[in-house]
């Protein structure tokens, strides 16, 4: 009589896989066993304290942003290497030790750190909220989140207009690389346009 092997002799034991190499799957060693990295942010604001949308950004300097209550559109500049902003950042952190006192220390990899979203929103809420909000260029260049007016809609429009063109200049802009970017670009100087059309 033929010995027939059931699914239950091919069954894998509970907790494996079946997928690593025998006896590594519990390596705490082993490159599948590794934890992500932890990552944090300094300031991270709850759903109910952003007051804007992003329209767009550059993720360098600018963005554009629309008020939540009123629709109004605000332009503001950043620098993502001040301590300021550097808060609302997300960034990997590595455990090092403990200093003298017991608590834990970090390394944090502010090289591989990227602007996002959510580090603009919540940079510009907060810098609402305890520095208010300007109007026209003035106020613009003295670092206030201010009310688009025709002059702040011309230099956004230029600077993304100028950064679309190289894209298209390249070629890039049809690239899988770079359509999220092109596409960004599109579409502040659309809605910067759309918004002073709609002014009286």
């Amino acid at each position: 009589m033929k010995n027939i092997k059931t699914f239950k002799d091919f069954s894998i034991t509970e907790g494996e896989s079946g997928w690593y190499p025998a006896g590594t799957e519990f390596d705490p060693s082993a490159p599948w066993n590794q934890s992500d990295a932890d990552t944090v942010r300094g300031i991270d604001l709850k759903p109910g304290e952003i007051k804007f949308d992003l329209v767009g950004s550059d993720f360098s300097e600018l963005a554009l942003l629309k008020k939540k209550d009123d629709g109004k559109m605000y332009a503001m500049m950043f620098d993502p290497s001040s301590d300021e902003f550097r808060d609302y950042m997300e960034v990997e952190r590595e455990f090092v030790g403990r200093d003298e006192d017991g608590d834990p220390e970090f390394e944090y990899a502010w090289d591989n750190a990227e602007v996002d979203d959510d580090a603009i929103l919540g940079y510009a809420s907060d810098k609402a909220k305890f520095e208010g909000l300007g109007a026209g260029m003035d106020d613009f260049e003295n670092d206030m989140i201010s009310l688009v007016d025709p002059e702040i809609a011309s230099l956004f429009s230029k600077v993304f207009g100028r950064a679309k063109e190289e894209l298209e200049k390249t070629g890039k802009h049809t690239s899988f690389l770079y359509k999220d970017k092109y596409k960004n670009l599109v579409d502040v100087i659309e809605a910067v346009q759309t918004y002073m059309d709609s002014q009286p």
